[in-house]
């Protein structure tokens, strides 16, 4: 029986040896299907006026741990390594690639330390990070605290994968190095 590998495509499709081509297309297919389609999706609910009052209204979290691994896996993508024992430099270098000039080092570190790690290791973010629909910027420093607001940060991340890919197949990155992660991922 065939297995899912994106929401078109199945370990067989493409002869079960797909090209490099085929390749970035089932990488925009995961991404963009079993990610950011979601998170947008999460979003419209939680800014749904029928649903205040009941769960979702609160489902910033979920929208915040759906996109937030996006900065350690675009990193390994475009680095062609794995992130293994690296996972805080691979993170603190996808937030500079998606907001370039916007943090120092140290800012970028207590964003991976204070929302990923919060997140991936105890389902919340640490203390000094708070959440709202309605800050101007998707990520912030401001008085000691990450100021993050997950329905920005959506539209940050599409519009930054959608020019990775773009420039993938146009062939603007041609360095191996997406094949190289692809190949692992699929085959670790």
């Amino acid at each position: 029986m065939p297995i899912c590998i994106s929401r078109q495509y199945c370990d067989t499709s493409f002869g079960g040896n797909p090209n490099v081509d085929e390749k970035i297309l089932i990488f925009e297919d995961r991404v963009i299907g079993w990610q950011i389609a979601i998170a947008e999706e999460l979003r419209r609910l939680i800014d749904d006026p029928k649903n205040k009052g009941t769960p979702i209204q609160h489902a910033g979290f979920a929208l915040l741990s759906i996109l937030f691994s996006y900065f350690e896996m675009i990193t390994q993508y475009k680095r062609g390594k794995d992130s293994k024992g690296k996972s805080d430099k691979f993170i603190k270098r996808g937030l500079d690639d998606v907001f370039p000039n916007r943090f120092t080092d140290g800012q970028r570190k207590d964003i991976a330390n204070l929302v990923r790690n919060g997140l991936y290791h105890t389902t919340f973010t640490k203390k000094g990070v708070l959440l709202h629909g309605q800050y101007e910027k998707s990520i912030e420093i401001k008085d000691g605290n990450v100021l993050v607001n997950p329905h920005r940060l959506v539209d940050d991340i599409k519009v930054h994968f959608e020019q990775y890919i773009q420039d993938l197949k146009s062939r603007k990155i041609d360095d191996g190095k997406f094949e190289k992660m692809y190949d692992y991922a699929m085959n670790p």
